[in-house]
């Protein structure tokens, strides 16, 4: 049974997650650089031994911190779980002396080292500022990291180095099922929701025409540009509180729902595909419990916003819309990768949109 895999020793090789198939299929000039990180600061001196000591306990929980991935003879890449062991500790951590003006230096060279080939696949580098602060810097290959599970990595550092600190056995809580079991899961989808296959193809849909696009124009991240809107504390309670009782919505049906109406007033359609963006840790069976399992989730599926000639049928309309998504979205990227020959071919073959949506929620 599901609930009898929670304390599971993982190891040895495993599927790859279809939002990781996806980025191997990207090309890339280095896949090694695709990176998160965190930056701590501490004014207080650290305990060197306690944080080494946290570090190796959080590698040794995490099954993902201890992955390496590499490609077969037919070019298909693979995951392997490699154990643990204090030499892959060291060889994950730097200790630094530092003057401030040289710590982006330094974490730059530390976001440069990472290789998940042969590791690291994750860099931990602790400085000792010339201005008596402290720093420890995280960076870890998206591959096996996603916005919740850095929440769970901190949360794990911080109890641990303060159990270290105060001489006690460092014990974290209970693992959930590992992100090796879930890929298999993902990986059977297609199989146990053979039906579904119908309503994405059904999605899939042509590219959009955007308006002054240069198709020629750089991809690079450094070229890229950012817009901000904030909105005021007023109007921020009166969108997540207030406006969802009139039809029963969601923040996500009010969102989309004006995003569909600022397109229509940008390009003229009223019936336009984009992709979202879920955090991917849906479980469709009971007893799956991913509630403490690290790794790259991530779902990207298509869906058409539509917009009406009325506001409150746009809301209406894009709400039943998003309700009819099985399964969170699931499915999509199982079919895409792990489906049959057909299947793969027709969703690969069909581009996703230029337009991504993504709330990720209330902090």
């Amino acid at each position: 049974p599901a609930a009898d895999l929670n304390e599971q020793r993982v190891a040895g090789h495993g599927p790859v997650e279809p939002i990781q198939s996806s980025f191997f299929k990207k090309e890339m000039v280095e896949r090694s650089h695709l990176n998160q990180a965190v930056m701590l600061h501490s004014d207080q001196a650290l305990d060197e031994v306690a944080l080494n000591a946290a570090i190796s306990t959080l590698i040794e929980t995490h099954d993902a911190l201890r992955m390496r991935y590499y490609q077969d003879e037919v070019g298909t890449w693979h995951q392997e779980y490699t154990p643990h062991s204090e030499q892959l500790v060291e060889h994950t951590k730097w200790v630094h002396e530092v003057g401030v003006a040289d710590i982006e230096q330094y974490a730059q060279q530390a976001q440069q080292s990472l290789d998940i080939t042969h590791g690291p696949i994750m860099r931990v580098v602790q400085m000792r500022v010339t201005d008596g602060t402290y720093r420890v810097l995280l960076v870890i290959h998206h591959l096996v990291v996603d916005g919740v599970s850095w929440r769970i990595l901190l949360d794990d550092l911080a109890i641990a180095y303060e159990q270290a600190i105060e001489g006690k056995a460092l014990t974290l809580a209970l693992k959930s099922h590992s992100y090796q079991y879930w890929a298999e899961r993902v990986r059977e989808y297609p199989n146990q929701f053979a039906a579904e296959f119908a309503y994405w193809s059904e999605q899939v849909t042509q590219p959009l025409q955007l308006p002054n696009l240069n198709a020629q124009g750089s991809k690079l991240a450094l070229h890229r540009a950012a817009i901000s809107v904030n909105l005021d504390k007023v109007r921020t309670e009166s969108l997540l509180h207030e406006a969802p009782k009139v039809y029963r919505t969601q923040i996500n049906d009010l969102l989309l729902s004006a995003l569909s109406e600022a397109l229509y007033q940008w390009l003229g359609q009223s019936e336009v595909s984009i992709n979202l963006e879920g955090h991917g840790r849906e479980p469709w069976e009971q007893g799956v419990d991913l509630s403490r399992t690290v790794g790259w989730f991530t779902t990207l599926y298509p869906i058409v916003l539509q917009r009406m000639p009325s506001l409150a049928d746009t809301i209406i309309a894009n709400k039943e819309n998003l309700r009819a998504i099985p399964n969170k979205g699931i499915g999509y990227s199982a079919f895409k990768f792990n489906g049959s020959e057909a299947e793969q071919t027709q969703l690969q073959q069909s581009s996703l949109s230029q337009i991504e949506f993504n709330y990720l929620g209330q902090f």
